[in-house]
């Protein structure tokens, strides 16, 4: 089971939504620590900013691992050059790099996911220049690199040497819908339980198959 949470935060946000987000992300992360469970958590270099102090603690966690989730709210890098992409991640990977407790270790920045999984081949190059290892932004059958429609565990992209991670889809209705809470509330509309029962029925899925099951928890609504 892998864990991801996303450090979400309005757009344009005001000093108590800023609170809010931050309150919002420690209620969610208090509810995994106790099972003793390695987390993911993405940050955006908006976030890094705003809420320097509490990621800076939450990357101290030995259990949890910080990686990259754009620069601002909303932002779309598919739309836009090479060289605005460079600048973006480049500004959000420094601000995130700049989360460490003074005389600690600086944050070991090794994955990446974009903002509404929105990438091109512009976005792997940059990645590949910062060293970046993964990008989770990718869906099981969904959103997938040529070939690999049917993967759920990662795989190195072709002409890059950056890793794709695949995130958990569902079928659900007859549609398939990604692992994501976010997606699960303001897409499909279905209720706190129902998304407890998807998880469990596909975490049992693959667990006999033998797969991974990757799931995203907003603080902006698990938290």
């Amino acid at each position: 089971m892998n864990i991801v949470v996303d450090a979400d935060i309005p757009l344009n946000p005001s000093s108590e939504e800023v609170k809010a987000a931050g309150g919002s992300l420690i209620n969610l992360i208090n509810e995994i620590d106790p099972f003793d469970r390695n987390v993911t958590i993405f940050v955006s270099g908006e976030m890094a900013t705003v809420y320097r102090l509490g990621i800076t603690s939450q990357g101290a966690m030995s259990n949890h691992e910080l990686a990259l989730y754009g620069n601002n709210t909303g932002e779309n890098l598919s739309s836009l050059s090479a060289a605005e992409q460079e600048e973006i991640i480049k500004d959000a990977n420094n601000r995130l790099y700049s989360c460490y407790i003074c005389g600690g270790k600086h944050v070991d920045i090794k994955g990446f996911r974009p903002q509404g999984f929105e990438q091109n081949e512009h976005t792997l190059r940059v990645l590949e220049n910062l060293s970046i290892i993964y990008n989770a932004g990718f869906q099981q059958g969904l959103i997938y690199m040529p070939g690999h429609e049917n993967d759920s565990w990662p795989y190195l992209i072709d002409g890059f040497n950056v890793y794709a991670v695949p995130i958990s889809t569902t079928d659900v209705n007859g549609e398939k819908a990604v692992l994501y809470d976010k997606y699960i509330d303001e897409e499909m509309g279905l209720s706190g339980s129902q998304w407890q029962d998807l998880l469990q029925s596909q975490f049992d899925e693959n667990a006999k198959a033998g797969a991974p099951t990757v799931v995203i928890f907003s603080n902006l609504v698990s938290g």
